[in-house]
């Protein structure tokens, strides 16, 4: 019994408290009358505070001490800095992909097209000017005929960005006139290939013109250029451009001659 009641005299103590602390508030503010008529308690007393009471958050200053010593604590109130590196980042070591993305065929380089074997068709057009000998006659003029021709080949690029290809093709002379020489043309051509940057591909090689006419059967020496039009890890597209001289009469250049151009498509393996 007497362990009680100084229990009870506290509580007691602290509810008059809060009760009069209540009534002195209400003289300076508007008093909640709902909570007034309430009748004080222990849970009153103890519930937690209401949702209307507005939290305010407390701003604690937070000081950077990292650089001061043990005993200077520096001052709590001054900004914090952090050392920045000005200097830009450096290069990536990288080395950029060069593909065509659309395929995810990282191995095919965008400025030359994949080591390893292709298969290509040439459409090309142009002209052809030789020496030839009229017929039952002894005597021979210099004729131009317009012509197109078909090749189809095979090349093979190393890692040194040289390649050798081999290819056959045929000529189909244009002319219409019966008083013109009307004749077309088989050869076949070996090449060797230099690529340079972009994919450009520069080259010569040796022909073998006129497979099938023994009077007008001769070499050739072949130049050609090759400017890539579109890539892909399948296929490639150049614009090329070929001209040949014929060994034959090769002291006449300028009535012995072929030129043409056109487009080339490579299918690679």
């Amino acid at each position: 019994m007497n362990g009680r009641r100084p229990i009870a005299a506290h509580g007691l103590a602290l509810a008059l408290g809060l009760s009069l602390a209540s009534g002195a508030a209400g003289q300076t503010g508007p008093v909640d009358a709902t909570r007034a008529a309430r009748p004080l308690s222990w849970a009153t007393v103890f519930a937690a505070p209401s949702g209307r009471t507005p939290v305010v958050p407390i701003r604690l200053a937070v000081s950077d001490d990292l650089g001061t010593g043990l005993g200077d604590r520096g001052d709590p109130a001054a900004p914090r800095t952090v050392p920045v590196d000005a200097r830009p980042p450096p290069p990536s070591t990288v080395e950029p992909t060069r593909s065509t993305t659309p395929t995810g065929d990282a191995s095919v380089s965008v400025d030359a097209p994949a080591r390893g074997s292709a298969i290509f068709f040439d459409v090309v057009g142009g002209a052809e000017r030789r020496v030839r000998p009229t017929e039952d006659t002894d005597r021979a003029f210099a004729v131009g005929t317009p012509l197109v021709a078909l090749k189809f080949g095979v090349a093979r690029r190393y890692r040194n960005h040289w390649e050798l290809a081999g290819a056959m093709g045929a000529t189909i002379s244009l002319v219409t006139d019966e008083q013109r020489v009307n004749r077309s043309s088989l050869f076949a051509e070996a090449e060797v290939n230099r690529y340079l940057a972009r994919g450009v591909f520069i080259g010569t090689g040796l022909s073998l013109w006129d497979l099938t006419r023994s009077d007008m059967w001769t070499p050739a020496w072949l130049l050609h250029f090759g400017i890539p039009l579109s890539r892909s890890a399948r296929y490639a597209v150049f614009f090329i451009g070929e001209g040949r001289l014929f060994f034959k009469r090769i002291d006449d250049v300028t009535k012995n001659y072929e030129v043409w151009g056109g487009v080339q498509v490579r299918l690679r393996r």
